[in-house]
């Protein structure tokens, strides 16, 4: 939902909402279930342990860069870039050129 509206949107949101629903269903059924053996609550034996593969900032457009405006692209075998995310290939002799780019614009990462 985030790649497709946005992080700040509706869409997101009430996917969102709908998760922490699932998650306090969760939550309560393990608190409320006895365990056969008299041993407590469910809740007592069980860890819930929620992760997530990233998180998501709005774009901001002093954050974009021109790479043709940084990068000589004649030093360059292929490349592929999508949304906010890029990889570049350096054609062979010009590792250090390509790399050389994060030196000088701090929010680009090689």
């Amino acid at each position: 939902m985030g790649h497709k509206y946005g992080p700040g949107s509706v869409e997101l949101s009430d996917v969102n909402k709908e998760i922490d629903s699932e998650i306090h269903r969760l939550l309560t059924l393990l608190e409320s279930t006895d365990i056969s053996d008299g041993s407590g609550k469910l809740s007592d034996h069980v860890d819930v342990v929620i992760v997530s593969d990233h998180g998501m900032k709005p774009n901001d457009p002093n954050d974009q860069t021109n790479m043709s405006a940084v990068i000589d692209f004649n030093d360059v075998d292929r490349y592929l870039f999508g949304g906010v995310t890029g990889q570049i290939w350096p054609a062979e002799g010009k590792l250090e050129q390509v790399n050389n780019i994060h030196k000088i614009y701090d929010h680009i990462q090689c």
